[in-house]
């Protein structure tokens, strides 16, 4: 082929590739993708956080300074370091095999990540020409906009992949940028109408997502909402200034978003249905705080997972186990914080040279964590004790018996230490959480009242336990009075509180009249008693009824004496009166006089004989040596 032949082909390739290209850049590209429609759902759903991926590299990799050509050959990289981790890669044997990303050969993350990276590629060249002269050669501009057309087709393969592939908010940021890459080729081959429909596709899904998300990802979505409303203007300039007649209002844009994405309502439920389940948020004193570190979250969805479960274990001992179990996962979480919390003092110190204050976010995980473990904690208090306070009768004195779900028997002593701890707890919560817990803290005293005059009268405490059950009484009526003032009272705490009160009135009754029955039987023993002693020795009894006086009269000087009581029950009203019946006392008989007085003056025999001789130790050995016979 002579040179002059070889000219005019070039010419002619050149022509026919800038026509090619002019008709490109005049309509709105078709894409045409490998990827089929799906039928079916594949049973594994694929998670890619788009903007939070995008955000990490570029701002490592050169567009905090607009290096758009550094960031174009980090995509190259790796893409080159995903295809080969993949098994993707397109050459066999010196041979180039192409090698498509279809939805039956999608199976990874990294594969939704590798198509992000072809897109990111070609926009970051796009851009890079942008920058490097404006306005730019025709060549130039003719060699953009395949760039920009090239990465929209990525972007269409990777929305199409989202849609079959991918979770709620794997889809609707797949969808977000997607239709901005299609805004953007229409934007810059001036056709407005376009790029105003896909740029508001993608203002209102960033708007969704950005009220319902966590604080450090709405950021993100605020900041792509930031970037797209001046272009959002100039369409609009631009599309009055082509028709003044055009109408672009509210009904217009729903009319695009329904168009588009029917069910954008029902995705935007389902994520924050998911967020919710997977507990990457909570909220403390109405403050939102994201759980970053994956252990402690792995650790809070298994507390939740076993809280979820524990209404359909039958058992008692199973259920204390699960409680166990959610409080214990709770401890761990609060390990794995503080090892943060150090890791940080010390980073730190070791740049400044002082320790430096934690991390506001993790101080407030640490506070959240001690709480919910109080809360489980208490949870679990409670079960036990209205699980065993159904172990004491209602009428009569109680008696101790065996639950069917309760492996050993329960004394009212078990149920005191029970209100103890969840007296301890309620208040601990009323200071972290600040709840209030008043109502519930005063029920509880009113029980621990109640179960330490029933655990009295079994010791036959008579005057305490009469006491304790009318504190009870006062108790628990301030309690109903408290719980009833609660703006939403809980009925089962209303019903427990009047259920008490019955139990209260019900056991003083049969308390007092134990007590007088107690009263005049050993009243009685008592006469017997003194009746019966022997009086043969004049000596003797007249020792006897002195100390038996002095018992009567004289008070113990580490307690001083108080009356005994004379309990009577009329109408369930007590009173208690000083008796002239003391305590019953068994006369003892004293020891001889004689005996102590002339204890000091016995001449004991010797007992010196009897003991046995000291053995002298023995003499240390002598050791031989040329010199030992100077020690000699």
């Amino acid at each position: 082929m002579s040179g002059s032949q070889a000219k005019a082909a070039a010419a002619a390739a050149i022509a026919t590739e800038q026509s090619a290209t002019t008709t490109a850049s005049t309509t709105q590209p078709v894409v045409s993708t490998s990827v089929p429609a799906p039928t079916t759902h594949p049973a594994k759903v694929l998670s890619l956080e788009v903007f939070l991926l995008l955000s990490k590299v570029h701002a490592q990799n050169g567009l905090r300074h607009d290096d758009f050509t550094r960031y174009r050959v980090y995509c190259r990289k790796r893409i080159h370091k995903l295809r080969q981790s993949l098994g993707i890669c397109q050459t066999s044997r010196g041979k180039y095999v192409k090698k498509t990303f279809s939805v039956e050969q999608v199976t990874k993350p990294r594969h939704l990540e590798a198509v992000l990276m072809y897109s990111e590629r070609c926009w970051a060249y796009w851009m890079a020409l942008k920058n490097l002269q404006s306005p730019p050669l025709p060549r130039v501009h003719f060699h953009m906009l395949r760039k920009l057309r090239k990465a929209t087709k990525w972007s269409t393969i990777l929305d199409s992949l989202c849609t079959a592939l991918g979770d709620p908010k794997t889809f609707l940021e797949a969808k977000i940028y997607h239709s901005w890459m299609l805004g953007n080729f229409a934007f810059e081959n001036q056709e407005w109408l376009q790029a105003y429909d896909n740029y508001v596709i993608s203002r209102t899904i960033l708007d969704r997502l950005h009220t319902s998300a966590p604080p450090d990802q709405g950021a993100l979505y605020k900041d792509r909402l930031e970037e797209l409303e001046p272009k959002i203007r100039f369409s609009v300039y631009n599309l009055k200034k082509q028709n003044p007649e055009v109408i672009l209002n509210e009904a217009y844009d729903q009319e695009i978003i329904s168009t588009s994405i029917p069910n954008l309502q029902e995705k935007i439920q389902s994520l924050s249905q998911q967020q919710n389940a997977s507990l990457q948020e909570f909220k403390l004193k109405g403050k939102t705080i994201v759980i970053k570190n994956e252990k402690v979250k792995r650790l809070l969805q298994k507390a939740f997972q076993q809280r979820k479960n524990m209404e359909k274990l039958p058992s008692f001992e199973k259920k204390l186990a699960a409680h166990s179990a959610i409080a214990l996962c709770y401890t761990h979480a609060l390990e794995v914080t503080a090892q943060i919390l150090s890791r940080q003092k010390s980073r730190g110190t070791r740049k400044t040279g002082s320790s430096t204050t934690p991390d506001e976010s993790i101080q407030e995980l640490v506070l959240y964590l001690q709480i919910e473990k109080s809360r489980a904690k208490l949870e679990k208090t409670l079960d036990q004790a209205h699980t065993l306070q159904s172990c004491i009768g209602e009428g009569g004195f109680p008696d101790i018996i065996k639950q069917q779900s309760v492996s050993n028997k329960v004394s009212p002593g078990v149920l005191v230490r029970l209100c103890d701890a969840i007296i301890q707890e309620m208040e601990k919560l009323q200071q972290t959480a600040q709840e209030n817990n008043s109502a519930l803290i005063e029920s509880y005293r009113a029980h621990r009242c109640y179960f330490l005059a029933v655990k009295f009268a079994q010791e036959r405490k008579w005057v305490e336990a009469i006491s304790l059950l009318k504190l009870a009484a006062q108790r628990a009526s301030t309690a109903f009075g408290l719980l009833k003032a609660v703006p939403e009272p809980i009925q089962a705490d209303l019903e427990r509180s009047v259920a008490l009160q019955k139990q209260i009135e019900s056991h003083t009754r049969v308390v007092a009249e134990k007590a007088a029955a107690y009263a005049a039987k050993r009243a009685q023993s008592t006469q017997n008693s003194a009746a019966t002693i022997p009086s043969t020795d004049t000596q003797a009894h007249t020792s006897t009824s002195v100390t038996v006086t002095a018992t009567k009269s004289t008070p113990s000087p580490a307690a001083p004496a108080q009356p005994q009581p004379t309990a009577t029950a009329t109408n369930a009203n007590i009173t208690t009166a000083t008796t002239a019946e003391a305590a019953p006392v068994e006369a003892q008989m004293c020891k001889p006089l004689l005996f102590d007085l002339t204890f000091a003056t016995i001449d004991y025999p010797s007992l010196e004989a009897r003991k046995k001789a000291p053995t002298p130790a023995p003499a240390p050995a002598r050791s031989g040596g040329l010199f030992s016979f100077w020690r000699s």
